[in-house]
């Protein structure tokens, strides 16, 4: 029994004085995440906000080790067509650039603040089958990482708000 309060005590005391009571584990990443930024940052120091100034997307952490991300800027242009079969090379184009999309699986690295996403399919190719180590930090339901090797080509500072 005194173990038990002993062990008890200190989870509580350990949690008290980690920031705004979150230890930064796995659990705390489950649920849904709605982004407020993502800011890239070129090699020669330039920003850019890669999906817009207020892009809308969702990323998703389930408790079993999955996850889902969708952004898109929402200023894409539509297709005049009406059927994204018979988009035009400029739409095509917007269409890519515009947004970005993949799952897989995840792990956190509690000791070290790290995501280990293990993308198995991505709308940029060239990740598919990938693992993306990026460090990360909660602060109330704020959410950040920073994605080093970001689709675009430089490194992505990735900001969200909890949803649930």
């Amino acid at each position: 029994m005194r173990n038990c309060l002993v062990v008890l005590l200190a989870s509580m005391i350990s949690l008290a004085f980690a920031p705004n009571g979150r230890a930064g584990s796995s659990n705390d990443l489950v649920g849904s995440w709605s982004f407020v930024t993502n800011e890239t940052t070129r090699p020669d120091g330039s920003k850019f906000d890669t999906y817009g100034a207020k892009p809308k997307g969702i990323l998703m952490f389930d408790s079993g080790g999955r996850f889902s991300l969708f952004i898109a800027n929402p200023e894409r242009p539509k297709f005049a067509s009406g059927n994204r079969l018979n988009g035009t090379p400029d739409e095509y184009k917007a269409a890519i650039q515009g947004s970005i999309s993949y799952f897989g699986t995840y792990r956190v690295d509690e000791s070290g603040k790290l995501i280990n996403f293990e993308l198995e399919a991505s709308s940029f190719p060239n990740w598919d089958g990938v693992t993306q180590q990026r460090p990360f930090s909660i602060s109330g339901d704020e959410l950040r990482f920073t994605n080093s090797s970001g689709s675009s080509g430089g490194s992505v500072l990735v900001v969200l708000k909890r949803l649930n």
